[in-house]
This record gives C-alpha cells, structure tokens and sequence, in this order.
C-alpha cells in the first residue's frame, strides 16, 4: 500500500502487475488472513480452543486473497508461496482441533 514505484521496479514483472491489479476486496481479505492467523496463534500459546476458528477464518482470508491472484499470476514462485500458505494454515487447523479432542484447550 505505500510502494513508490522505485521500489515496484525491483520486483519480477509477474509480482509487479499482481500488486498493481490487487482489487481492495483482495487486500481486506490479505489482513484478515494475516491478522486471523497472527491472532489465532497467541490463542494457541493461552490454550484458548477460540483459535480453531481463527484459523478457519485466516484460511477463508488465504483463499479470497488467492482468487484474485489465480486469475492474475501464472508465475511459479507465487504459486509455491500459496501452497505453502495452503499447507501451514491446514496444519494448524488439524494440530488445533486435535489439541482441543484431547482436552488440552479451554
């Protein structure tokens, strides 16, 4: 949100025209991903059983943020970060609700 262009320029041209052609509805969704998650996680560490259900709402936030960049990107180094996002964020809801089955949440 505060890239000048100087900075624009030191990316590859894929990543250049995602950031450009990022609609607003893509970049909430980016916040709540990354604050959902962010979030979740302290709730992980207090063992608050609150936290499975932001990491759903984070995984909600990765794949709205990703439709936008399915349709933009075909570059593969995007496509491995989203994988990985994928991943860790499926994980995470698992090892979540597999704690809070065996009681260890509140």
């Amino acid at each position: 949100m505060q890239m000048n262009p100087e900075m624009l320029k030191k990316f590859p041209e894929g990543a250049q025209s995602l950031i450009t052609s990022r609609p607003l509805w893509a970049t909430i969704a980016f916040a709540v991903a990354v604050f959902g998650g962010v979030l979740a996680e302290i709730l992980l560490l207090f063992k608050k059983s609150s936290a499975y259900y932001l990491f759903i709402t984070s995984f909600l936030g990765i794949i709205i943020t990703n439709i936008h960049t399915f349709q933009v990107s075909s570059t593969l180094d995007i496509w491995v970060g989203i994988l990985m996002s994928f991943f860790i964020t499926s994980f995470l809801i698992w090892y979540t609700k597999n704690i809070q089955h065996k009681g260890w949440l509140t």
